[in-house]
C-alpha cells in the first residue's frame, strides 16, 4: 500500500494532506508522528483528507482522537464522517 502526507504551513496553521492508501502500523505511525509535530509546532492542525482513497481503523483512531479539540478535518466526504462517527 502506498500513502504520502505532505505537511504545508497555511498562514497560521499546519495542514496535512494525506494521499493514497493509509493503511498498516507504518502509516499509522508516520501519521500520528506528522500530526503531533504539527500540533507541537502550532497548537492545531488541519488534516485534508480528500486524496485519500484507503483507511485502516487506526488511522481513522489516530484521527478521532484530536478532533475538535487540536484537529480539524476537511474533505474525505459522507463516509470518512460516518467511519469516524462509529469510532
Amino acid at each position: 500500500m502506498s500513502f504520502r502526507i505532505e505537511a504545508k504551513q497555511i498562514e497560521e496553521r499546519v495542514v496535512l494532506h494525506l494521499h493514497g492508501q493509509l493503511v498498516g502500523p507504518e502509516a499509522e505511525r508516520i501519521l500520528r508522528e506528522q500530526i503531533v509535530r504539527a500540533v507541537a509546532d502550532q497548537g492545531h492542525v488541519v488534516v485534508d483528507a480528500s486524496e485519500m482513497t484507503v483507511f485502516d481503523p487506526a488511522c481513522l483512531a489516530v484521527i478521532q482522537a484530536g478532533l475538535g479539540e487540536w484537529l480539524t478535518l476537511q474533505g474525505g466526504g459522507a463516509y470518512l464522517e460516518l467511519m469516524l462517527r462509529r469510532q
